[in-house]
C-alpha cells in the first residue's frame, strides 16, 4: 500500500467485474442464439476465454489497487466472488428469458 492508492475491497472488484462478465456472457449467448451457432463447439469455447480474461483482469485490479501485494487466498476469493456475481446475474437473466 505504499503506492498511495486507496485499498479496494474484494467485494467491490468482484461486483464490478462480475457485472461486466455477466453482460458479456448474455450478449454473447444472444449472438450465438440468433445467428444459429449455439451448437457450434468452437464458438462455445470462446465463452470460456471471456471468463478467463475477466477473472485475470479482476484479480490484477485487486492486486494493483492494494499496492501490488496479494495472498493466494485473496486472489482465489476475488475470482470466486466474481464468478458467483456473474453466475447469479446470468442465471436470473436466463430464467426471465426462458
Amino acid at each position: 500500500m505504499s503506492t498511495g492508492s486507496v485499498p479496494v475491497s474484494k467485494q467491490q472488484v468482484a461486483v464490478k467485474w462480475g457485472i461486466i462478465l455477466a453482460i458479456i456472457s448474455v450478449i454473447y449467448s444472444f449472438v450465438l442464439q440468433f445467428s444459429g451457432q449455439i451448437t457450434n463447439q468452437a464458438l462455445t469455447w470462446v465463452g470460456y476465454v471471456f471468463v478467463i480474461v475477466i477473472l485475470v483482469l479482476a484479480i490484477r485490479e485487486y492486486k494493483t489497487a492494494n499496492g501490488g501485494f496479494m495472498r493466494f487466498g485473496e486472489g482465489l476469493t476475488v475470482g470466486l466472488f466474481t464468478s458467483v456475481v456473474s453466475s447469479v446475474i446470468s442465471s436470473v437473466f436466463t430464467y426471465v428469458y426462458i
